[in-house]
């Protein structure tokens, strides 16, 4: 069975380039440019989504807040996530490990990197 990964990231670039790496290894992928997309799309999903890789750094709902919902959520509360992250990890360290984070991924993110961390996870 394939597996389904929704990426959310408000940078396009940075969305195309991760559907792009992902589907060369068979990746069925889901986009979100916001938080609240993302958690719309969590919602509404008629099926389970395996990994959620979500970025940190967001406007209006950055990656924290938007986990924090969606472990608020009966769907939300098993979801494996990774954070994307261009900056410090540390400083939502504290965060991650409450909001049981499986992995960072730094960018920018190097395609060897982030299917070894996929795979890693799910």
């Amino acid at each position: 069975m394939e597996k389904r990964i929704l990426v959310v990231d408000d940078d396009v670039i940075n969305l195309k380039m991760i559907e792009f790496i992902l589907s060369q290894k068979g990746y069925l992928v889901d986009k979100a440019d916001s938080g609240i997309e993302c958690l719309t799309k969590l919602e509404e999903a008629d099926y389970a989504y395996d990994l959620i890789l979500l970025d940190v750094e967001m406007p209006t709902m950055n990656g924290v807040q938007t986990l924090e919902k969606i472990r608020e959520t009966e769907k939300g509360k098993q979801l494996k996530v990774c954070f994307l992250s261009a900056g410090n990890v540390e400083e939502i360290q504290d965060d991650a490990e409450r909001l049981a984070v499986a992995h960072y991924i730094s960018k920018p993110i190097l395609p060897p990197q982030l299917w070894d961390i996929v795979e890693e996870v799910i």
